[in-house]
């Protein structure tokens, strides 16, 4: 019987998605496409390459959080990696609260998910169908311990990373979990290749920007900016909305001001769209104790007048 490498892949989905976006977007003016089908071919030869023999998937899935706005938001996304046969895996996205009181989305349960998901196959396998590698699209630090534990068992494990920045920050991947790697795979260079058909073919041009098809790439963008929004509304603060009402120049002498305006206001901190059906009415109505609000003649918010006393006696101290 012919023996074969037994390969696991398994993506943080979160993770991923930022890769996507990134190339979605362009990047010297051009959008780019990642076929995953080719990063698992490229993947698979790298793996032969180092085993010497021919590998298999044994099982292919990426673990994300969900709701239906986000889901609705990558909907592209989950498709381009469906159609390379990977699994989509989604957890409801849990909620929370942040310093001020405020509900917030987390992903924790997505990590703790992965790991647990990745060592029950493994575990719970006979013996010779237990996957040799496990190749990890990831650049979390907490998943270190899952690669040194299944290092212990005689696994190999390969992770896929790309470094880049954006407007919105930078995704860097954790040092950890790379030097815990028996493999580690750049997509960045694989990106930069320029010799290795195998490697060129993971990434395809989309589409060349230029002054007459500006309008295109400004659709593009908006709409990868819109779901990376919702980020920064999970994190809005009721000070993010006192600041948005101060600097609003709207305001009537009793200082209340449309919410609309307040909606205009926090784009022009974001540089983009909120995403579509974001009510800022249920956002301002989480801090009662801050902020009191009116519906005629049209929905407007205010400082609460024994807040806006504390504040301008602090001033004056």
């Amino acid at each position: 019987m012919e023996q074969l490498t037994r390969i696991q892949f398994v993506a943080d989905g979160s993770y991923g998605r930022k890769i996507y976006s990134y190339l979605s977007e362009g990047i010297d003016l051009i959008t780019y496409s990642i076929h995953w089908d080719k990063l698992l071919e490229y993947v698979s030869s790298t793996i032969e390459k180092i085993d010497n023999r021919r590998s298999i998937f044994t099982k292919k899935v990426f673990f994300i959080g969900s709701n239906p706005e986000y889901d609705e938001a990558n909907m592209d996304y989950y498709r381009s990696l469906e159609s390379a046969g990977i699994q989509r895996i989604s957890f409801p996205l849990r909620s929370t609260q942040n310093k001020d009181g405020k509900s917030a989305y987390k992903e924790d349960a997505v990590d703790t998910s992965l790991v647990f998901s990745v060592a029950k196959d493994f575990y719970t396998s006979k013996i010779e169908d237990r996957f040799d590698w496990l190749v990890l699209l990831a650049g979390d630090g907490d998943l270190v311990p899952l690669v040194q534990g299944l290092a212990t068992e005689g696994v190999r494990t390969l992770v896929i990373y790309f470094d880049f920045s954006t407007p919105f920050g930078t995704t860097r991947a954790s040092q950890g979990l790379l030097e815990s790697a028996h493999k580690v795979i750049s997509l960045e260079n694989l990106f930069r290749e320029r010799v290795d058909p195998d490697a060129k073919a993971v990434f395809s041009q989309k589409e060349k920007l230029n002054s007459i098809n500006n309008e295109t790439f400004q659709r593009v963008k908006n709409a990868i900016i819109e779901a990376s929004a919702y980020d920064y509304l999970n994190s809005l603060t009721s000070s993010d909305i006192e600041r948005a009402i101060e600097l609003n120049t709207r305001k009537d002498p009793e200082g209340w001001v449309l919410v609309a305006q307040i909606g205009k206001q926090l784009e022009m901190q974001l540089g983009a769209k909120l995403p579509y059906g974001v009510k800022l009415r249920t956002e301002i109505e989480k801090y009662p104790e801050k902020f009191e609000t009116k519906e005629v003649p049209a929905y407007s918010v205010r400082l609460k007048q024994v807040q806006l006393k504390k504040r301008i006696t602090a001033k004056k101290k």
